[in-house]
C-alpha cells in the first residue's frame, strides 16, 4: 500500500449527530463528502461532549 495524506480538522461547535452524517443532507456535509470523493479518500468522524473530529485519508498521488 502506498503513502498517505491525513488532514484533520476539529471544532467545538454543534456535536455531529450520527443521523445527520448518515442522511448526508446538511450543507457541510454534503461538501465534506464531495471534498472527500474527489481525493478518493476515506472520512472518519469522532462527536463527543461538543467536540467534533473529521479526519480524511486520502492517498498521494
Amino acid at each position: 500500500m502506498g503513502d498517505n495524506y491525513q488532514l484533520v480538522y476539529t471544532d467545538n461547535g454543534k456535536e455531529v449527530s450520527e443521523e445527520m452524517m448518515n442522511k448526508k443532507d446538511a450543507l457541510c456535509i454534503k461538501l465534506v463528502d464531495i471534498f472527500v470523493q474527489e481525493l478518493n479518500g476515506t472520512l472518519d468522524v469522532e462527536a463527543k461532549n461538543g467536540n467534533n473530529k473529521f479526519t480524511v485519508h486520502f492517498p498521494i498521488n
